[in-house]
């Protein structure tokens, strides 16, 4: 890890709180092992709630917060082994500290690349991809007072690169079981500013794990689309209740 520190004093008192968040790190998996066979297409979109806190080793930085997330994903088969895909997403976020919903619905997004080593339509028992990935988003809390003006700006800006493994086995051909598992490099950036005046920094370099779990029900005539429920968790490896991201949700996609 390496981090870097300015700081000086800032207000305590502020009379009013504006909180806008933007995705703060994809962790979904809403994917089989099965890659897209060559020359086709799947488009999906997936809902999720759950928990996310910050890394910071400035005062104020570090903030559990829950949020709810929607996003909608595209992806292509280059080859019979080989996909690459798009990502974007919208998060809103809830401050635990005050109990109110606040912020809008910013987007972040970016994509990844798989590559399949074993596929059950080949005749393997299993469907195993891998891939990497890098996604990018940021956070921000602004605060300002009675006259409307800004008296404290905090920014946190994330850029993940990712690798991970998914296997998955259809237990029926409705019904397909699936797990990935994920090394993110989470690359951390967090600004304070007071009054306009940058006052507080620290960058971060870490490295989380995790896991995405789920099933998947295959619908339609040629079992070509699939409705999922998934849990996903990341975990700092260095300080693991200090930075973390941990989600449910729901998703659907289709091939064609």
């Amino acid at each position: 890890m390496q981090s870097w520190i300015q700081a000086s004093g800032w207000p305590a008192v502020v009379a009013a709180v504006i909180l806008g968040l933007s995705g703060c790190g994809s962790i979904s998996t809403y994917q089989t092992g099965k890659t897209v066979p060559g020359g086709k297409f799947s488009f999906g979109m997936g809902m999720a709630g759950g928990l996310f806190r910050t890394k910071s080793h400035v005062n104020g930085f570090p903030t559990e917060l829950p949020y709810g997330a929607a996003e909608v994903f595209a992806g292509y088969g280059l080859l019979d082994f080989l996909e690459i895909n798009l990502k974007v997403m919208a998060s809103q976020y809830t401050a635990k500290e005050d109990f109110r919903e606040l912020g809008g619905m910013p987007l972040f997004g970016g994509g990844s690349a798989r590559l399949a080593l074993t596929q059950e339509r080949w005749g393997f028992p299993l469907s195993v991809a891998i891939g990497s990935a890098y996604y990018a988003g940021s956070a921000q809390e602004r605060r300002s007072n009675l006259d409307n003006v800004e008296t404290l700006r905090r920014v946190t800006t994330t850029k993940d690169r990712i690798l991970f493994v998914n296997v998955s086995r259809d237990a029926f051909s409705w019904l397909t079981l699936y797990g990935a598992w994920k090394i993110y490099h989470r690359t951390t950036l967090n600004k304070e500013w007071d009054h306009g005046n940058l006052t507080k920094q620290d960058a971060l370099l870490d490295q989380l794990r995790g896991y995405g779990a789920g099933i998947s029900f295959n619908v339609g005539r040629d079992r070509n689309t699939h409705i999922m429920f998934e849990v996903n968790e990341i975990r700092d490896t260095d300080e693991p209740s200090r930075h973390y991201q941990k989600q449910a949700g729901l998703g659907m996609s289709v091939e064609f």
